[in-house]
């Protein structure tokens, strides 16, 4: 675990060193942890670390062989929906077809923002949010995916509702003016 101590996951002799696990036992072999001692958000950090014949020892310093694996639950918002966004400014507007694509796992990007149809202000005005078993909150960005500097973030936890797959996310776009909430609901098509 990170800060724990360091343990041997794998040891080999050629090089290039894959590793791949079949269950969350398996993965935890050897690390001194269980599985029921993991909470959401622990990390586990993984770096190769090379013994010469000679004795010498190194850490590979490159970020391809540093790995961290953070513990979430399982996750799959990316498609279609049909979304309704109110606004603490005027009145709903409905996107009948917002496609929500995964840019990582449990990290996701919807097309629209506010009030904008797709394409109608920027090439990208999709916003990013994370998914943390089943919480969604949007992270402080720029809107427009950073083509303007307006801010846009949660205000207040959103969720995904896991029978129906119908989303919530609770965000603000800044302006001049001042912030507008939003509250994006998100029907599975």
């Amino acid at each position: 675990m990170k800060g724990g101590a360091e343990a041997v996951v794998l040891e080999t002799t050629t090089l290039p060193v894959s590793a791949s696990f079949s269950s969350v036992n398996e993965f935890l072999d050897g690390l001194n942890v269980s599985a029921s001692d993991l909470r959401i958000g622990d990390q586990i950090e993984f770096q190769v670390k090379v013994f010469t014949t000679t004795g010498n020892v190194y850490y590979e310093g490159s970020n391809f062989s540093k790995y961290n694996v953070t513990i979430n639950c399982a996750s799959n918002l990316a498609g279609a929906y049909s979304l309704i966004l109110s606004r603490d400014n005027g009145a709903d507007v409905a996107f009948p077809n917002e496609i929500i694509t995964e840019v990582s796992p449990g990290y996701y990007k919807t097309e629209s923002t506010y009030r904008w149809a797709v394409g109608s202000i920027a090439p990208d005005q999709g916003f990013n949010f994370n998914d943390v078993c089943g919480t969604l909150t949007a992270p402080q960005q720029g809107l427009a995916q950073g083509y303007y500097s307006n801010k846009v973030y949660s205000f207040e936890d959103g969720s995904a509702d896991p029978v129906t797959g119908d989303l919530v996310i609770k965000y603000i776009v800044e302006f001049g003016s001042g912030p507008v909430e939003c509250i994006g609901t998100y029907t599975k098509l």
